[in-house]
């Protein structure tokens, strides 16, 4: 039996709002799924965990590569560490890869620029960057040391230096008693024309390796009494300038959002 002819009109826009309705639901349900595919792949995945030291990696389809970050404890107050990441000129005897390091412009109290040149085994060319590092005081208890990569580097006279497009990193220190937890993150763009395996490896390995030196290089300094009074100075600064460390307060650092 057939629709009278003047039926048939409406059953077609009827059949063509269902499909509309199908392929918009199909499109919802697909962008949901993305969406959820994105979530899961930015959060944090632990990698690697020895030698008291815990690192994770987070990819991110807005970066070539992930976000490396380690963490450990320091035996140690949070003003003596601070002391030796302030001595810039002897970075270079605790930093993982540091061929050169040296302070370039001291811009305030609590901010410098800093030139580094990280060392690379032949035949790869060695990387560098010009770095704006600022200490902030956080929440009670927590100091936070922010760097991160100029656009344009400073004249160094390296010919066959490649300067690093990304560079933005921080150290996270929260105290705990007598000791300190300490953050270190990482996102990193060496440059020039080496495989993206390479590059994450390198980067992976300068997250863990650079807490690992530094809480060395705490361990020595504080044997050795060498920045005892440079940590007292940095100390008596930060309160001067509202720096609190009420201890009772203080959030651990694993308890934050990843």
């Amino acid at each position: 039996m057939h629709l009278p002819l003047r039926l048939r009109p409406r059953a077609y826009k009827l059949r063509a709002t269902l499909l509309v309705l199908c392929a918009l639901t199909l499109a919802m349900g697909h962008s949901r799924a993305l969406g959820e595919d994105t979530q899961r792949s930015e959060r944090w995945r632990l990698t690697r965990e020895d030698d008291g030291i815990r690192s994770w990696e987070r990819a991110s389809p807005q970066q070539p590569l992930p976000s490396y970050r380690a963490r450990t404890m320091f035996d140690a107050s949070v003003w003596e560490a601070l002391a030796i990441l302030d001595d810039v000129d002897r970075a270079c005897e605790w930093t993982a890869h540091c061929a050169e390091m040296r302070r370039v412009q001291t811009l305030s109290e609590r901010e410098v620029l800093v030139y580094a040149r990280m060392d690379a085994p032949w035949p790869v060319r060695d990387r560098d960057a010009t770095v704006r590092v600022q200490v902030v005081y956080g929440d009670v208890g927590e100091l936070i040391v922010h760097i991160r990569g100029e656009s344009a580097p400073a004249p160094t006279g390296h010919k066959a230096v490649v300067h690093m497009p990304r560079f933005i990193a921080h150290y996270r220190f929260q105290t705990r008693g007598e000791r300190v937890e300490v953050e270190y993150q990482l996102e990193l763009d060496p440059g020039g024309a080496l495989p993206d395996w390479l590059k994450g490896l390198v980067a992976k390995q300068l997250a863990h390796d650079t807490l690992a030196r530094l809480r060395d290089r705490v361990r020595w300094a504080r044997d050795a009494s060498t920045y005892r009074v440079r940590a007292q100075q940095l100390e008596a600064q930060a309160h001067n300038s509202g720096y609190r460390d009420d201890l009772r307060k203080g959030p651990s650092l694993a308890t934050r959002a990843r």
